[in-house]
């Protein structure tokens, strides 16, 4: 090839990378604006839209996605039939465990060009983990959407944010390089040691990473002494935040912890108002019922998040269990959007222990006595049989015999015929994704947790507990 030759197919591959450049600036600016947008929207503006993409989400997967034209085709359903959120009660729940097992073809748009996918999976931390796509577009939809809720919340754009095991930002891009949202990423399994020194060298001034992220920093520079960074506000997210570790990261911090939620295949479902604020959901951007037996709840009751994007397309989360626990409560914030509420009430179903007699009991209530024992790093709850729960500790140094007959005796009220086995360890191994859930429970004991409607002792969560989920 002539150098000319070379010098033409230089140019016009510049060119076509600066193209690509401003048309992924474009799309980011449009989908920015209407998340902003959305937050002004009237409650009648608001339901228009949520109609519209809705009517548009299960047109294109019927369509395109060969799982939901089955889904849709065994319950006797056209896209013509789901024309209000009343109608889309008429679509089976699809369960997170349903899709483990199918093709790709089956669950991603056929109007998708494969090399646009890109793979992501799921931690795992309450069961098999999960395989799913998504296109850079798609994931520019959930980054903004994470920065939205950010902003929302009092970020502001000299803020210097700092990223602990959650992946959700624009790291080295051309927001940084303007000056704005100077960002860092560490993984949740980076050494606590270089967690601290890049708190003390990067200063950051908004902390955003797990529940046990933000404990592990605090336990870290209450035993180094070291200097605390100006932090103004900490997000968690991923796991569950309970009220030990939020008094914890408030103490050490000087600023009091809020929680975001979401899971990862469909991104961003909601957020908490302020550190003692309500949980919003993003319902510009997602329908999230709460079920219990297939069958919405009213206000006040427990049942499971189950949620539908609105803004998906390369790979539909239509009526997706979520296996989160939630009640709807009516709305109580003053903020300016005409978004909905729930209150989470303690994680995931898979974060209840079943007991002998076949009721549940939240693990928060376990893991709130276990917190209460003095010099507790870390723990983990482990079920596999409904009479025999493993508690696994991690103790600055060995408890004493007191400390552990105090524990089982505060406990034992609290699982009926359970054998409590407290076993000190030297460390926990986190999942792959660098999460350290509290609790375990095998997927046989899951199974039978489903929230079912039957006797009033059925489901026993305690609701002074204060706990967000993931």
């Amino acid at each position: 090839m002539s150098t000319a030759a070379s010098q033409h197919n230089a140019h016009h591959r510049q060119i076509s990378r600066w193209g690509e450049t401003f048309r992924r600036s474009a799309r980011a600016i449009r989908i920015a604006r209407d998340l902003r947008a959305a937050l002004f929207l009237s409650p009648n503006d608001l339901a228009t839209l949520r109609r519209r993409r809705l009517i548009e989400t299960i047109t294109h997967a019927y369509q395109a996605v060969p799982y939901y034209r089955r889904l849709l085709g065994a319950a006797g359903v056209s896209p013509g039939d789901i024309r209000t959120e009343n109608d889309l009660l008429r679509v089976p729940v699809t369960p997170s465990d349903a899709l483990r097992s199918l093709p790709s073809e089956d669950l991603v748009s056929s109007r998708v060009r494969p090399q646009e996918l890109r793979r992501h999976v799921t931690s795992g931390s309450t069961g098999t983990p999960f395989v799913f796509y998504r296109t850079a577009d798609s994931e520019l939809q959930r980054i903004l959407g994470s920065y939205r809720v950010l902003l929302s919340n009092g970020v502001r754009w000299r803020d210097r944010l700092l990223f602990i095991g959650l992946n959700a930002v624009f790291e080295g891009r051309w927001l940084q390089r303007l000056g704005l949202l100077p960002a860092r990423v560490l993984s949740a399994l980076t050494p606590i040691e270089v967690q601290v020194e890049t708190l003390r060298t990067f200063r950051p001034t908004v902390l955003a990473c797990y529940p046990s992220s933000a404990r592990a920093l605090a336990a870290a520079l209450l035993r180094s002494r070291a200097d605390v960074p100006p932090i103004r506000l900490i997000f968690t997210s991923g796991e569950t935040l309970d009220q030990h570790t939020a008094d914890v990261v408030t103490r050490v911090f000087g600023v009091s912890p809020q929680s975001t939620y979401g899971c990862l295949e469909v991104g961003n479902l909601g957020w908490q108002c302020g550190p003692e604020g309500p949980f919003h959901t993003g319902d510009d951007v997602v329908i999230l019922e709460i079920l219990r037996e297939g069958t919405p709840v009213q206000a006040g009751q427990v049942g499971e998040v189950v949620v539908t994007s609105l803004v998906r397309r390369d790979m539909p989360f239509i009526r997706y269990s979520t296996g989160d626990l939630a009640r709807p409560v009516p709305r109580s914030c003053a903020c300016r959007h005409a978004f909905g509420q729930i209150e989470p009430v303690g994680g995931r179903v898979s974060e209840v222990l079943v007991l002998p007699d076949g009721s549940l009991r939240s693990a928060l209530s376990v893991t709130a006595c276990v917190h209460r024992v003095p010099g507790v790093l870390h723990f983990q709850l482990q079920q596999d049989r409904v009479d025999h729960l493993r508690i696994l500790v991690v103790a600055a140094d060995p408890l004493p015999p007191a400390a552990i007959a105090k524990l089982r005796a505060e406990l034992s009220p609290l699982l009926p015929g359970v054998a409590i086995v407290i076993e000190e360890v030297s460390d926990i191994r986190r999942g792959s994704g660098g999460k350290l859930p509290y609790v375990l429970v095998s997927p046989a004991l899951r199974a039978s947790a489903r929230l079912r409607e039957s006797a009033p002792g059925q489901i026993l969560v305690e609701p002074p507990i204060k706990a967000y989920p993931s």
